[in-house]
């Protein structure tokens, strides 16, 4: 596995709106991201070129799905090394990070 991407910071549908997701909610609501029920959004950095429908692995081995990127108020079904992004997932059951590296299975 590979290092495919760095969380910045994340929001779960559910999650109460407080002060350390203050950017976050900016960034979902300048781009209208809607984060439904057993969804997440992440934003952060990718190191890899990756798409919608792959699953990126946590250290611990929790998977999860891609749904759909954000960047620069476009969505997108994939993404390329370098961008800084805003990534819509399943949900995943582990402790989400900042600065935690998700990882992608390259075959």
């Amino acid at each position: 596995m590979q290092i495919a991407f760095e969380i910045y910071q994340w929001m779960y549908s559910d999650i109460p709106i407080n002060s350390d997701f203050t950017d976050l909610i900016e960034y979902s609501n300048r781009n209208i991201v809607e984060i439904v029920e057993n969804e997440i959004l992440i934003t952060g950095r990718a190191f890899l070129d990756f798409k919608a429908g792959d699953a990126l692995y946590t250290k611990s081995g929790s998977a999860f799905e891609v749904r759909r990127f954000f960047l620069y108020g476009k969505e997108l079904d994939f993404i390329s090394a370098n961008c800084t992004c805003g990534i819509k997932t399943s949900i995943i059951d582990e402790e989400l990070l900042k600065g935690m590296y998700l990882y992608l299975k390259i075959v």
